[in-house]
C-alpha cells in the first residue's frame, strides 16, 4: 500500500502548502511505496518564524530540563526502532538486520549522549590583568539551526544535529532528501510523545530549492 505522508511543520502534521510531491520508490524492488510532500517557501517561512518564537522561550530552560526532554525523546524512539528501521530499509535500501536496526539504535543514542553531555557543559575562564575585574563564562544558544542532510544515513545524520541542537537550547529545522524522508518523519512522532514544545523542531523534505530557501 502506498503511504501518503505529511511533513512535520512546527510540531504539527500537515500536507503543507506546496503543490509538488515526490514519489518514493524502493531501490530494492522499484515499488512505489510513498508520496512525500515538498515543503513550499511558505512552509519554510512558517517553520522559521515558529522556531524563533519557540527558541526564545526554550533558551531559558536549564540544562537539566533539556536533558530530561532528550531522555523522553530517546525513550519514545526506543519503542519504535524496529518500525523506523523497516522504513529506512524500504526507502533507502540498507539491509534490515545487518544495517538499518543498528543505524536507528545508534541514532537514538545521540539523544542520550547529548542529554548527558549538556549536564556537564563547562567552560574555561580567560585570565584578566585587572585586579578589579572578575571574569565569567556564559553559554548561550546560537538560535535556529538548519540541518541539510544526505540520503546515505537518512535518520542517523539528522539526529547528529537535532540531539545536540536541542541539548544546547536551539530550535532545529531539518531538511532530508525528499526520497529518503519517511524514516525521519516516522521518528518525529517521538517529539510529540516526549512533549517537545511546538515549533522547536520541523522536518521539511525537499530538494535544492528547499535547501536554498532555508539558508537564505
Amino acid at each position: 500500500m502506498i503511504r501518503d505522508l505529511d511533513i512535520y511543520l512546527a510540531g504539527e502534521w500537515t500536507p503543507g502548502t506546496g503543490a509538488e510531491t515526490r514519489e518514493v520508490h524502493s531501490p530494492g524492488s522499484g515499488e512505489h511505496i510513498a508520496n512525500v510532500p515538498i515543503a513550499s517557501a511558505g512552509d519554510i517561512d512558517r517553520a522559521v518564524r515558529a522556531a524563533r518564537r519557540a527558541q526564545d522561550e526554550y533558551r531559558h530552560w536549564t540544562a537539566i530540563e533539556r536533558a530530561a526532554l532528550l531522555h523522553r525523546i530517546a525513550d519514545a524512539v526506543a519503542d519504535n526502532i524496529e518500525e523506523i528501521a523497516r522504513i529506512q530499509t524500504l526507502e533507502q535500501g540498507k539491509p534490515y538486520h545487518e544495517e538499518s536496526l543498528a543505524d536507528i539504535a545508534e541514532a537514538n543514542q545521540y539523544f542520550i549522549n547529548a542529554a548527558e553531555d549538556v549536564k556537564r557543559l563547562t567552560g574555561s575562564v580567560i585570565p584578566t590583568s585587572d585586579r578589579n575585574k572578575r571574569m565569567f563564562t556564559f553559554h548561550r544558544p546560537v538560535g535556529v539551526w538548519a540541518a541539510i542532510t544526505p540520503w546515505n544515513f537518512p535518520v542517523t545524520i539528522p539526529l547528529e544535529y537535532i540531539g545536540p541542537g536541542l541539548a544546547a537550547g536551539n530550535a532545529v529545522i531539518a531538511k532530508p532528501p525528499d526520497f529518503t524522508a519517511w524514516g525521519l518523519l516516522e521518528l518525529a512522532k517521538a517529539f510529540d510523545a516526549a512533549g517537545v514544545p511546538k515549533g522547536l523542531v520541523s522536518i521539511l523534505p525537499g530538494g535544492s530549492e528547499v535547501g536554498e530557501a532555508l539558508v537564505t
